[in-house]
């Protein structure tokens, strides 16, 4: 009879809390989000692809921690910082063969042997070095501030690839103009102390190639080319797989912007101050001009953007605007562009650019010959509104990369949605991989370079998931099948699904699965608060219809217990990819 008792009383005490929970209002809707409890995030596999690494609060403490869970348990444990981060699986670059990787790790480089499962230190600076790539012959370049450095393995030579200088080749000190007062005190010095004299010596001896001060060969390698930066910032600095070529860029800021200003009223100094925000749409945008250093032939020369097609095209807004696009037709001068990559082919024959304008009309997809700097057309997006959507849009431009030698594969919304293709770079022949009235969102590569494994909305704009199709085009497979948004981190050996799963009434959650068909999601974590489980969550009816132009519009019905036969309903309407 206590037990029942007992029973009865804990069954009471949930009623009444629950009880006391609702009405949900406004104001506990406002409060800080964590009243709903706190879902886990920053997934990362270890290299042997047998645990997940992520960043958990169940406890709602004043910080997250550091837990793990096997790739086939259903329970996670806390892990040990400092010993399992050690595990987590690294962004490394390969070799050739794949035999040997290269990382950054808290700005040192390392080489790891994967058959030996042996690390190496390389560099142990105060400076940071970075972007560590091999070379087809098997050499490691990687950027030590401005420049970029060569380490040979087999003799550890390290030698200087770049010699990147500030300021303009005309300001420099000795270059300067002179008059006749400043010839005839630099003779007079020459003439009166016999250590100039010494040092001039000193520097004709070691220019044509004779000892220098601190003994041995002064010049055993020619100079390096001075590469001047002027006024700009410089970025993006890039060698090519056989180190003939070294692409950079060179930014000029953008003048005269003013940038929007938000007061803050919360402030330790008890006056209002201001946070400095972005520029407003239509301001003046930063502009960079390419630039290709050929190591051989030690020359610089540009890029040339006017061989790109319909760089000189205007948008059509400007016909509303006659005055300016008179001025700009006078002027004739090629549109402002971003360019991101080169991306190099793995034996180094064939770099891809990828280029915007930028007032947001155009995206080219181009080969660049790196030997003129001139561009031929593999793909042209324009779109008279603005160029964008997922894959597209982005720093790195989204998704693209190689499959092999000859063919490159991206992303285009030239029918309306973003979707896969692949370009033969060689005959200029595409191919469409995927189609239809939804978007691919995201692209990864298989190691095997087989497969592509993307994220899609094909069912809803609301719904995505993890689906794989061939290189080659074909069957698109679906992989995971819950409804709602499906983020997929993939272990490093493929067999694994790491899933960050919501909806619209379920926050983020992880679930594990194998990366196969058919193959059941198993739940992680339970994030959610006993406040936030103890309301009725409503599950609205995900419906379509079409609009006076005859396109699909995508809504939520929220239906209502008890409907009023004369009050109006609400209808929830949301683009693509929000629910």
């Amino acid at each position: 009879m206590k037990k029942y008792l007992l029973f009865l009383l804990l069954c009471t005490g949930e009623y009444a809390f629950a009880q006391q929970l609702a009405p949900l209002t406004v104001e506990k809707i406002m409060r800080d989000p964590k009243w709903m409890g706190i879902s886990p995030t920053n997934f990362r596999w270890s290299a042997d692809s047998k645990t997940l690494y992520f960043n958990w609060n169940p406890e709602n403490k004043a910080k997250e921690e550091l837990f793990k869970v096997s790739a086939t348990a259903a329970k996670p444990v806390k892990a040990v910082e400092k010993e399992d981060e050690k595990l987590l699986s690294l962004n490394y670059t390969y070799n050739t063969n794949r035999s040997l990787g290269l990382v950054e790790k808290s700005g040192d480089i390392y080489l790891q042997n994967f058959k030996t499962n042996k690390e190496t230190r390389l560099t142990s600076t105060q400076e940071r070095e970075s972007s560590p790539v091999f070379l087809t012959n098997g050499n490691i370049v990687y950027q030590l501030g401005d420049n970029l450095f060569l380490l040979d393995l087999k003799s550890a030579e390290t030698k200087q690839l770049t010699n990147f200088v500030k300021g303009k080749k005309a300001g420099r000190a000795e270059s300067k103009a002179t008059t006749e007062q400043d010839k005839w005190l630099k003779a007079q010095q020459t003439e009166l102390f016999d250590i100039i004299k010494k040092r001039n010596a000193e520097t004709k001896n070691v220019s044509r190639g004779g000892r220098g001060r601190f003994g041995g060969t002064a010049s055993d390698t020619k100079p390096l080319k001075e590469l001047y930066t002027e006024d700009k910032f410089l970025n993006g600095v890039v060698i090519s797989p056989d180190g003939h070529f070294i692409t950079y860029k060179l930014t000029t800021p953008a003048q005269n912007n003013h940038n929007t200003v938000v007061p803050n009223y919360i402030t330790s100094s008890g006056y209002t101050e201001d946070i400095p925000g972005r520029t407003k749409v239509g301001e003046n945008e930063n502009i960079s001009q390419g630039f290709i250093y050929d190591t051989q032939r030690d020359t610089v020369y540009a890029i040339q953007t006017s061989t790109i097609p319909g760089i000189k095209d205007l948008p059509d807004y400007l016909k509303d605007y006659p005055k300016e696009l008179d001025t700009l037709k006078k002027k004739n001068a090629d549109r402002p562009v971003n360019f991101f990559g080169p991306f190099w082919n793995d034996n180094g024959t064939t770099a891809m650019v990828v280029a915007t304008s930028t007032d947001n009309k155009d995206r080219w997809i181009l080969k660049l010959d790196a030997l003129t700097g001139v561009f031929s057309l593999i793909d042209r997006q324009r779109d008279e509104a603005w160029i964008g959507g997922p894959g597209i849009s982005g720093f790195y431009q989204g998704n693209t990369g190689w499959i092999d030698n000859n063919r490159f594969y991206y992303q285009s919304e030239a029918t309306g949605y973003s979707h896969l293709y692949v370009a033969n770079v060689n005959t200029g022949d595409k191919k469409q991989l995927t189609s239809g009235k939804w978007e691919v969102q995201s692209v990864q590569l298989s190691k095997d370079r087989n497969t592509f494994y993307i994220k899609a909305n094909k069912e809803h704009p609301g719904i995505t998931n993890f689906f794989k199709i061939g290189v080659n085009g074909g069957e698109l497979v679906q992989i995971t099948t819950m409804k709602g948004l499906n983020d997929i981190t993939l272990s490093p050996d493929e067999k694994y699904l790491a899933i960050n799963y919501s909806f619209i009434d379920k926050p983020g959650e992880l679930y594990l699965q194998p990366n196969k068909v058919g193959a059941k999601a198993v739940k992680i974590t339970l994030s959610t608060s006993a406040e936030f489980n103890s309301y009725k969550w409503r599950q609205p009816d995900m419906v379509s219809f079409k609009n006076r132009y005859g396109a699909d519009v995508y809504a939520r019905v929220y239906k209502s217990e008890n409907p009023h036969p004369n009050h109006p309903a609400v209808v929830f309407v949301h683009g693509a990819g929000y629910l």
